[in-house]
């Protein structure tokens, strides 16, 4: 049969399973973690502890840490404890850890002096600005679409599935008539974004059927940033503050069957909280469904 235009393109690496390990491990050696970890964990007790940082930047200051500060540094380190047990990956877990121990130096920086505290501010900003959460870029089976091919993707499933009917003489064939797409509905400036990539890859590794002549589940990604209008299309908020970024759709036969987080009864606006693990995509999307794999 003859090729079919504007086709979709999957972006995959074929590194072996040593050297994904190893790229996996190498991505948190970007300076995001590197430079976060440091003014997050160690900047304060290195100035406050080493006498020649001392004397510059605490003049006034006890040889050794004081009562609160030392009760704020552990109280901080119980908090990251206890809000990283349920992380659902390793970028959710540094990101938090950062978030608190940021908090808690600023607390720190704080109670030696106003101006100490403000410029600890501004280096958090400029950190954030300069060196951002960087996205994921290891192995995956995850095809990057656009307004245009998820369209065609989506006509494309509502055909076969017609087809399929009408080969089984008009009666519903079932799951061996079910054709699927997993999209998630992402921006690169989105910390949340950034922390669910890796694990979308992996389910996408782990379920699309991608050796299959007519795989029945495909994952697709959509970078919204820059097709805004597919967001409005599929009734997605994509305000820094909304709390549908991301968002992940199952699609079946071209139609939107489920999508988390999901809408609140009602309405189209406010969403239910979701944690994007991966166990909890599977659950949510029935991806270990029988009408999800190639015959």
């Amino acid at each position: 049969s003859p090729p079919q235009p504007n086709r979709p393109t999957v972006t995959r690496h074929t590194a072996g399973t040593t050297n994904s390990m190893s790229d996996e491990k190498s991505r948190f050696y970007h300076p995001h973690y590197v430079l976060n970890g440091f003014v997050g964990f160690l900047l304060f007790p290195m100035l406050r502890l080493i006498p020649i940082f001392r004397e510059t930047v605490f003049p006034r200051a006890d040889v050794e840490l004081r009562s609160i500060e030392f009760q704020t540094i552990v109280f901080a380190l119980i908090v990251i404890a206890l809000k990283t047990q349920k992380t659902p990956s390793w970028d959710a877990y540094f990101s938090t850890a950062f978030l608190f121990a940021k908090a808690a130096s600023l607390y720190l920086f704080w109670g030696n002096g106003t101006t100490l505290a403000v410029w600890y501010g501004l280096l958090c900003v400029v950190l954030f600005v300069l060196f951002p959460q960087p996205t994921f870029t290891g192995s995956s089976n995850v095809i990057a679409l656009d307004a245009r091919s998820l369209h065609e993707a989506l006509k494309a499933d509502e055909q076969r599935a017609l087809a399929a009917k009408a080969s089984n003489k008009g009666k519903s064939p079932g799951d061996k008539g079910c054709f699927s797409w997993l999209v998630l509905f992402h921006a690169p400036w989105s910390p949340p974004c950034n922390q669910l990539a890796p694990i979308f890859a992996a389910l996408s590794e782990e379920y699309s059927a991608t050796a299959a002549a007519q795989p029945k589940l495909k994952f697709g990604k959509v970078d919204v940033s820059r097709y805004p209008r597919v967001a409005d299309a599929n009734r997605i908020n994509t305000a820094a503050t909304s709390r549908q970024m991301p968002t992940v759709i199952l699609f079946e036969n071209g139609v939107e069957v489920k999508r988390a987080p999901v809408f609140f009864p009602g309405s189209e606006k406010q969403v239910e909280k979701f944690t994007f693990s991966e166990d909890a995509v599977v659950s949510h999307f029935d991806l270990k469904s029988p009408k999800h794999k190639s015959n």
